[in-house]
């Protein structure tokens, strides 16, 4: 079932035989944090919203769309501690690393659509790429 945010109802602007496959929303506000923009992967097209005008901003089918991801780096969290009482030691230490990046969608090699801080940005590609693949051969 689709997201339904505050001035756009998603399934709205979501033909009949439209699924949403991936969304990133970005929010605004300090206290009462609120969707101003989202990016929505259909099974159809790349879309772009803005959630506050209540508006699509960019609509793009996805077989005319490429992804490329730029700035591609692994961001690491750490977090240790120990105790070392009376000659016992004991050490306790996890850490976490994700990579992030920014994903850039084309249409004949001109941006359309630049989302930075995208966590898993190869597995978004890989994502739009196998949309990408069914649609084609379903055209085909």
């Amino acid at each position: 079932m689709p997201p339904v945010h505050q001035n756009l109802d998603s399934r709205a602007i979501l033909f009949p035989d439209e699924k949403i496959a991936w969304e990133k929303d970005f929010k605004e506000g300090l206290i009462h944090r609120h969707v101003e923009r989202a990016y929505v992967i259909t099974n159809r097209r790349v879309i772009a919203l803005d959630m506050a005008a209540g508006r699509v901003m960019v609509s793009i089918p996805i077989r005319d769309a490429d992804l490329v991801v730029m700035d591609r780096h692994t961001g690491s969290t750490s977090t240790g501690g120990g105790t070392y009482p009376g000659g016992t030691s004991s050490s306790i230490r996890s850490s976490t690393s994700k990579s992030v990046g920014t994903i850039i969608f084309l249409t004949n090699g001109v941006e359309r659509i630049k989302l930075g801080g995208i966590g898993d940005p190869d597995g978004v590609k890989n994502l739009f790429n196998s949309i990408k693949r069914e649609v084609l051969q379903q055209e085909g």
